[in-house]
């Protein structure tokens, strides 16, 4: 008969289950544009059939350029046979055969109008009537536009915000959760499949948590707090005080001023010794109704969950203000009673040993022998002799680097790294992906190292190329000290500073309601544009930069909102707005026009620069995507958005609102298109006016 936590967990499993036959579906349902339909693909495909007789032609790299520097539109170099003849015979022999292929083929005059050789480049000019070409991608593709079906037919499970049970969100799960989720949608753009995961730290030192509520709970010294997560984290904060308390002699002035609540989690005691046996007894405690839990007793299972609810409900109210939707939340207490079956099956393999005196005094003499060849300094050596000893009678696996993952205590009890084991191996039986991304901080670098090695050495990815992939960010720090932030500090901090940027885009607004060239706008719409410029800002300034650095942040809010407004995201929207006024003054519509009647051989050299950006998006969106970078997608957008509010100050397209130039029209059309799905993608939508 299955236990409470057993039933629960195979509730949990019916669910993933019918969350990715929708997932799956909803990818299928909404369609794929393939990549090879692009225009500038199509060129680059006729490029290379032109030139099928030259070695290596596939791997050409084939790139738009500065019409104003070169003086031409495109620039072709294959860096192989660079490499392989050296420069001066690809000059001499390969260049030259590439020039009179594409001189001879149907491509020339149509749409390449000019070659000519420049170094190692061959530079094309494309013909003025090919600039219609990119127009019209962007017009039939619409919001589509952009989207590739690079990935077609592949899964990816992204692992991302991860929070703690017990504790508040901080600084790093934001940023992980804003970069995960900009990911997700650049993934899905590229044509994955994309399986969104919060992984739920809901498992390890709950027993304590639990003993220590039912104590404080009966001794009437439940700390008084306004919400049910902060009295977890606060009864987490007093068990972690009475560690500290026990485990060292200096902590005696921590010990004189807590004394009164500590009786409350230990009972009475005389001096610091009863203290220290008192402790222990709690600890025992602790680990007793963790084991009761572990096997479904009622009582314990009803209040670890209703433990659980109440943390859950303080991190949706965080997901519900930046509109994040995870499709799958799994908890470590998914995997418990897996991961103990796992270690004692492998156990029986041979793939998991029990860490022994032996095996330690090998592992010591190999650490020796590498301080004594100075390949360590004796700090290291002193740290890894200290984790070899802790280890001894612990059950690890043994990893080809040299190094050992420590996956069951001696006492038999799984840690993180047995449950992190098992959820990998799950998500790769349940979503068989060719991806598998875990967007988490920094400091957890080793871990995923050994991770992932464990992965491939037991073979759980069934010898299929799974990319095992950890992407670290950098932290939120103090702007004036460069100190990362407190968990509490960080995390309230966002959540102040998107109320507060929704109240300063309010008031943008309500500014703008007033005075010769007043604006209308509704209520309703006040509020959700000023929540989409907010977030969006805040967003945008987060992924705009390396993920691997740091971002500042100021004590003061106001000194955050501006700076958050002024990175990038807000101004994007703006030259959004002002190609979107066109638009709408115009007295025709874009749909209105016969792309086949307009003359495009007198384009401006700025529409010229414009065409060519637009038609970048989804070569952009697929090198974001490739290299997990969202800071490529991010300066693309900026720079488009720069240029195109030059061009709107400086080049009329209407008279009165009387369209005088037709092809304005469409270039304002493709660019606003193009700004709006890339900014999209970086979780920041665009108001429809503002």
């Amino acid at each position: 008969m299955k236990n409470l936590l057993e039933e629960f967990n195979e509730g949990i499993e019916a669910e993933v289950q019918t969350k990715k036959t929708v997932v799956d579906n909803t990818r299928e349902s909404s369609g794929y544009v393939p990549l090879f339909e692009y225009a500038f693909e199509k060129l680059k495909a006729g490029i290379i059939l032109a030139n099928k007789d030259i070695e290596a032609i596939e791997g050409a790299e084939i790139e738009f350029i500065d019409k104003e520097r070169y003086h031409s539109d495109i620039a072709l170099k294959i860096p192989r046979l660079m490499k392989e003849y050296g420069i001066p015979k690809y000059t001499q022999e390969i260049i030259p055969q590439i020039v009179k292929n594409i001189e001879a083929s149907p491509l020339f005059e149509k749409e390449i109008e000019k070659v000519e050789v420049a170094g190692i480049y061959i530079n094309l000019l494309l013909s003025s009537s090919y600039f219609s070409e990119f127009i019209k991608d962007v017009i039939s593709l619409g919001d589509k536009f952009g989207l590739s079906d690079t990935h077609k037919g592949e899964s990816i499970v992204i692992d991302y915000s991860s929070p703690n049970m017990a504790k508040h969100l901080h600084a790093g799960h934001v940023r992980s959760t804003l970069i995960g989720e900009v990911l997700s949608k650049i993934y899905e753009a590229n044509g994955y499949t994309v399986h969104r995961l919060n992984y739920l730290n809901d498992w390890g030192g709950m027993g304590a948590i639990m003993e220590a509520h039912v104590r404080l709970s009966a001794n009437g010294a439940l700390p008084k707090v306004a919400d049910e997560n902060d009295l977890l984290y606060q009864i987490y904060l007093l068990t972690r005080k009475a560690e500290k308390v026990a485990s060292t002699h200096t902590a005696e002035k921590i010990f004189e001023e807590s004394k009164t609540e500590l009786v409350a989690l230990v009972g009475d005691f005389s001096d610091f010794k009863e203290y220290k046996n008192k402790y222990a007894e709690f600890v025992e405690a602790g680990k007793a109704r963790f084991r009761s839990l572990e096997s479904g007793n009622k009582d314990e299972f009803e209040l670890w969950q209703k433990m659980r609810g109440w943390s859950l409900s303080e991190f949706n109210k965080f997901y519900e203000i930046l509109n994040i939707k995870h499709d799958y939340l799994l908890g470590e207490s998914f995997y418990a009673k897996k991961g103990a079956d796992f270690v004692n099956d492998k156990l029986k393999t041979g793939e998991v040993v029990k860490f022994t005196q032996e095996l330690a005094d090998i592992e010591v003499k190999k650490v020796q022998l590498a301080f004594e060849a100075n390949t360590i300094k004796k700090t290291v050596l002193e740290k890894l002799l200290e984790e070899i000893q802790a280890d001894i009678g612990a059950y690890v696996i043994m990893l080809p680097s040299g190094a050992r993952m420590v996956i069951m205590r001696a006492d038999g009890a799984t840690i993180y790294a047995t449950r992190d084991l098992v959820s990998a191996k799950h998500r790769l039986e349940t979503f068989l992906p060719s991806r598998l991304v875990y967007e988490v901080g920094q400091e957890q670098a080793e871990h995923f190292k050994h991770l992932f090695e464990a992965v491939l050495v037991l073979n759980l990815n069934k010898g299929a190329t799974v990319d095992l992939k950890h992407l670290s960010h950098g932290f939120y720090v103090d702007a004036e000290t460069g100190q990362k932030l407190s968990s509490r500090e960080g995390a309230q901090n966002v959540i102040s500073l998107i109320e507060e940027s929704v109240k300063y885009f309010r008031n943008k607004y309500e500014e703008r309601s007033v005075g010769e060239r007043a604006q209308t706008f509704t209520e309703e719409e006040k509020e959700k544009n000023a929540k989409l410029l907010a977030i969006g800002s805040i967003a945008f300034n987060d992924i705009k930069q390396d993920k691997r650095f740091p971002i500042p942040f100021h004590k003061e809010l106001d000194k955050n909102i501006r700076s958050f407004e002024e990175s990038g995201g807000a101004y994007i929207m703006y030259a959004i707005a002002r190609a979107r006024s066109i638009l709408k003054k115009s007295d025709r519509k874009v749909e209105d026009i016969d792309i086949a009647t307009i003359d495009f051989s007198s384009l401006e050299l700025i529409e010229i620069n414009l065409i060519k950006k637009v038609a970048d998006l989804p070569k952009i969106i697929v090198k974001s995507g490739e290299t997990d970078n969202p800071a490529i997608l991010a300066e693309y957008l900026l720079h488009l958005a720069n240029e195109y509010s030059s061009y709107y100050e400086n080049f009329d397209v209407l008279h009165a609102g009387s369209l005088i130039y037709p092809h304005r029209l469409l270039i304002s059309s493709a660019v606003a298109t193009a700004m709006a799905n890339g900014l999209k993608l970086c979780h920041a939508e665009p108001p429809e006016r503002i």
